[in-house]
């Protein structure tokens, strides 16, 4: 995030206005996997949601039918 304004006059970025860094460098991004306990959790969540989901649909059906 930037504060204030930048001065000057608008130009392109390309490959030759980025900094050429010496020696091995690691500027890959990678998200860490879920914990054990997270993805149980969402599983445990998916699994009530759609029981309700499937009780709700079916109290709609059967309130249609009648």
């Amino acid at each position: 995030m930037t504060w204030g304004h930048i001065e000057g006059t608008p130009f392109k970025l390309d490959g030759s206005d980025t900094p050429i860094l010496a020696g091995p460098v690691d500027i890959g991004f990678k998200m860490p996997e879920p914990p054990k306990r997270e993805k149980l959790a969402l599983a445990l969540a998916d699994k009530v949601s759609e029981r309700y989901r499937d009780r709700k649909n079916k109290a709609l059906q059967d309130r249609s039918e009648t």
